[in-house]
């Protein structure tokens, strides 16, 4: 008997290989058999839209690829994706908005899932002016890539190793949990190449880490270190939210605190 693969089978198998899950596991994990997996993967079953979400919690995937499974098996999205200026997120960038101003006279930034620029407050519009003096004429502005950039903040950061280093382990995380974005992994594979050899600690070095990691900012004498907090909607059930990420920056000691407050006021 021929057979077609279809969509929603073809897109199962990879997230199980992805996972390095086999069929048996699959099926013990979503509590269905492993003839009914295989028949799913090859196209002889069509999975009710509740078995496909069954399947996509067992191998954990997000959201935005739960959706695709559930269209590709012909079936609705679950989960919304709205504009974060569309009427239907007032509420939510209303709280996004508070958030960014309450956290002046310190720099924080609203960044999507591939680390895009959506929002920032004063305080980090004038911080990076200082270190930029205009901001990049390019569109979208990726935090990450402005990072990276020898014609960015590159320059100014003092143990950019280290920061880079940190940023590429992240965005590794990114990767392994979005294995089908194409624009997060050429994102990564840009940063790699952009980055001759990365700082290497051996058992030793890492015993004796700080418990954070600073970004160091110097120009013209004025130093300035940086730690940051990433925030994320706990309970946000609409695409655009689940994928936000709303990073603030916080002096690292005194000097610097005095100096941001200098420069912002400035």
């Amino acid at each position: 008997m021929n057979v077609t693969v279809s969509p929603a089978g073809r897109l199962l198998k990879q997230w199980r290989n992805h996972r390095h899950v086999s069929q048996m596991d699959l099926a013990l994990n979503a509590n269905v058999s492993t003839r009914h997996i295989s028949f799913v993967e090859t196209g002889r079953a069509r999975p009710s839209r509740e078995m496909v979400w069954q399947l996509s919690e067992a191998l954990d995937m997000p959201a935005r690829d739960r959706n695709d499974l559930l269209q590709a098996a012909g079936y609705a999205p679950y989960h919304q994706e709205t504009a974060l200026d569309g009427p239907g997120l007032a509420d939510a960038l209303n709280a996004i908005d508070h958030i960014l101003r309450a956290h002046e006279p310190h720099g924080a930034l609203v960044v999507d899932r591939h680390w895009n620029l959506l929002r920032a407050n004063s305080a980090m519009q004038r911080l990076m002016g200082f270190f930029l003096g205009a901001p990049p004429t390019t569109a979208p502005i990726n935090v990450f890539r402005l990072t990276f950039d020898p014609d960015g903040l590159r320059p100014f950061i003092r143990n950019f190793d280290e920061v880079a280093t940190h940023l590429l382990q992240r965005l590794e995380q990114d990767v392994r949990m979005q294995p089908f974005d194409e624009t997060l992994a050429a994102l990564h594979q840009d940063l790699r190449k952009s980055l001759p050899a990365t700082r290497r600690h051996d058992g030793d070095m890492m015993l004796q880490a700080p418990p954070f990691l600073t970004t160091d900012m110097v120009k013209d004498g004025i130093e300035i270190r940086l730690l940051t907090t990433i925030t994320t909607f706990g309970t946000a059930q609409d695409l655009t939210l689940q994928e936000l990420r709303i990073e603030t920056l916080h002096p690292a000691d005194p000097a610097s605190e005095e100096q941001m407050r200098r420069l912002v006021e400035e």
